[in-house]
């Protein structure tokens, strides 16, 4: 993505803010009025998807923005009845201390996309026991990480229902295919 010009750390910064913000109750990329019978299109997206309109909102534009992969992950976050931080009252300052290993700026959905992406890395590359033994040793709750883990796979394939890539990578693919198309069309 980088190559394509996104910078993927900021297109997740800007997620991230727009899902603070709509968790606020704030509108994010408002549209113009449309009346009761006439769709805005990213309406007519968010009306093909099952999902709160403020998580199908996150996953289109991290589509369009070519970051799906955080917005997967923030998106699944939103949707989780609690968080997968956890902070036993005996050792608070050592939970909080493992939590702002995650923390680069003060944005609780970037905290958490990087400590799911640690995760996922032990989880892909360790196996599942490895994962459990870095969420406990990271105050993460194990079966937080997995429900996580599980919601972004039911997202990815809500996006793809839709017409939309479910991965950065196949995003990645699909922009890469669409400009040989117009350079052959060019030519």
């Amino acid at each position: 993505l980088r190559g394509r010009g996104i910078d993927v750390e900021c297109a997740a910064d800007s997620l991230a803010k727009a899902a603070a913000k709509e968790q606020a109750g704030g509108a994010v990329g408002s549209a113009p009025t449309a009346t009761a019978e006439q769709l805005t299109p990213l309406g007519c997206h968010l009306a093909r998807m099952p999902l709160e309109p403020r998580v199908g909102k996150i996953l289109i534009y991290g589509a369009l923005l070519g970051c799906v992969d955080p917005a997967l992950t923030i998106a699944a976050a939103m949707s989780l009845s609690r968080s997968p931080f956890l902070s036993p009252s005996d050792k608070r300052q050592e939970a909080n201390a493992a939590r702002a290993k995650f923390s680069r700026e003060r944005s609780d959905h970037l905290a958490l996309l990087r400590a799911y992406e640690a995760w996922a890395e032990q989880h892909e590359c360790m196996g599942a026991h490895a994962a459990r033994r870095f969420a406990e040793a990271h105050f993460l709750s194990a079966n937080g990480m997995e429900e996580l883990h599980g919601l972004r796979r039911n997202l990815a394939a809500q996006l793809a229902d839709i017409g939309f890539a479910r991965s950065s990578a196949q995003a990645a693919i699909q922009s890469a295919r669409a400009a040989e198309a117009s350079e052959t069309t060019v030519a």
